[in-house]
């Protein structure tokens, strides 16, 4: 479920196909994918968006390196707070 299912036939027109990270993520099916794999990935998304660290050049791709990116991000959060 995202922002672009509510997009008017207008909006569409206007703004073109820009795709959602989901949609760039998972493809037009997101419910093919596990619940944990995005689950995962949304939690990624939302710790990235949250400590301002970015996405960069380079990112995370699989579940095992957003794992990683979550708990590192986590621990800066400690070290700098």
């Amino acid at each position: 479920f995202s922002t672009k299912d509510w997009w008017t036939a207008a909006e569409r027109e206007r703004i073109g196909e820009l795709d959602t990270w989901v949609y760039m993520q998972f493809g037009p099916n997101p419910g093919e994918h596990s619940v944990w794999e995005r689950y995962i990935s949304a939690m990624y998304w939302a710790f990235t968006t949250m400590t301002t660290v970015g996405y960069g050049d380079i990112s995370a791709t699989t579940i095992s390196e957003r794992v990683f990116a979550i708990l590192g991000m986590i621990c800066g959060g400690f070290v700098f707070s």
